[in-house]
């Protein structure tokens, strides 16, 4: 876990000070905007963007970006942390998956999401399926935990981050110090 901690620490010690925030915020134009952003620890995040991207380029990016980052942590991490840190790449995927699952059609940039675009499809009894084998299944499929909040009532969308969150921490390995992992992720 030193090693993890010590590479966390140098590749995200690189993050922007309040000065830099500061500048960020006051761009005025999406160009200006990248252009900040390349000077500090955020240009390992806008690769390949230009002003010229539209908004759902940049969200399909960092949304690559966010992948490729857990997968690089996890492989710092120690053995028996790499399942529970890998599964927060699926994070960033619960929302748009909230939406299909909702019933409502896929976005225009969905497609061309590589996770999302399996979900793409022109038939909607097809796309159910896929989400019903994929995500649905999964909701269902989780043991209600003994501290969990009553899930009667409750929406899909708090069913699935329910579920995602309780799946997540069977991932962790047994430790002493969950009391310590509680009151993290608390926060």
């Amino acid at each position: 876990m030193d090693y993890a901690q010590a590479r966390i620490q140098a590749r995200f010690g690189e993050r922007p000070d309040e000065s830099t925030w500061h500048v960020l915020e006051s761009a005025r134009s999406p160009g200006a905007l990248l252009e900040a952003a390349r000077s500090c620890g955020l240009r390992r995040w806008i690769a390949g963007l230009d002003a010229s991207c539209g908004s759902h380029v940049i969200e399909i990016s960092l949304r690559a970006r966010w992948r490729e980052c857990i997968v690089e942590l996890s492989s710092w991490m120690p053995s028996e942390w790499r399942a529970a840190t890998l599964w927060l790449s699926g994070l960033v995927d619960l929302p748009a998956l909230c939406h299909l699952a909702r019933g409502e059609p896929p976005l225009a940039w969905m497609s061309q999401d590589p996770i999302l675009r399996t979900y793409c499809i022109a038939d909607v009894g097809e796309r159910q399926a896929r989400l019903r084998q994929d995500v649905l299944a999964f909701v269902e499929s989780q043991p209600a935990a003994a501290d969990a909040p009553d899930a009667e009532g409750e929406d899909f969308e708090a069913q699935l981050r329910r579920a995602w969150y309780e799946q997540w921490r069977r991932l962790w390995p047994a430790r002493r110090e969950a009391g310590s992992l509680d009151r993290l992720t608390a926060v």
